[in-house]
């Protein structure tokens, strides 16, 4: 019996734990990456334009929050927007409710403007619609660690003719907490990036290794009660 438990020791902690993220730009080729999801928000539970420009918004049960961080750029942004549209970028929409987001680079000592989208749950893979209008700053997603180290990052460009919307994904070796929108480049004066992203989906973490502790602790006693 030792033999076996110690076997089963060192196969527990053998798993590698890796920072590897693989990202993709097809949402058929994620899904098939990425396996079961069960964490998702197309935003059309809202039935009014919905903002989280001033405090974080709980979207889709289970999954997480949006927030603005940064310097606020006004009502116009940072707002689940529905139908019908006022004043946007229709190359930022997707022609459904969505999450409308505004990011501006840091400069002449300010933060800028980013977008968090903290999970409420660890997570290890992701994917979304993002729909970037008229590029001027562009936008970089970073995914946040648990530990808030930045894991990997992801460009997305705009669709063809500048507007429509690219799929974003990834899927990582390494618990995710987050993710953060910022601008990729700094355009001075009143530039910025605005776009929506939609069709959001999440694997998260399955639960923590329960069982392994719990084998951990009966070896322990097992050990305790041999010795004594």
């Amino acid at each position: 019996m030792r033999t076996t438990l110690s076997a089963a020791i060192v196969c527990i902690l053998a798993i590698p734990a890796s920072a590897q993220v693989t990202t993709f730009l097809d949402r058929a080729q994620w899904s098939s990456a990425a396996g079961s999801q069960t964490l998702l928000e197309n935003f059309e539970g809202f039935a009014v334009d919905t903002s989280f420009r001033l405090s974080p918004l709980a979207i889709a049960t289970g999954f997480g929050t949006l927030s603005r961080e940064g310097v606020d750029r006004g009502p116009s942004f940072h707002l689940v927007d529905v139908p019908p549209y006022a004043n946007i970028d229709s190359g930022t929409s997707s022609g459904s409710a969505f999450a409308y987001l505004f990011t501006d680079g840091p400069e002449a000592g300010g933060p800028g403007t980013q977008v968090r989208l903290t999970f409420n749950t660890p997570i290890r893979a992701f994917g979304m619609d993002v729909f970037v209008g008229s590029v001027l700053e562009g936008v970089t997603i970073e995914i946040i660690g648990a530990g808030s180290q930045i894991l990997g990052t992801i460009q997305p460009t705009a669709g063809a003719g500048g507007t429509g919307g690219v799929f974003a994904g990834f899927v990582s070796g390494e618990v995710v907490s987050s993710l953060r929108f910022r601008s990729t480049m700094t355009v001075a004066g009143t530039g910025g990036e605005a776009f929506g992203i939609d069709n959001l989906a999440g694997s998260p973490v399955p639960a923590p290794a329960a069982g392994g502790l719990l084998l951990l602790s009966i070896v322990g006693r097992r050990r305790r009660r041999t010795n004594s």
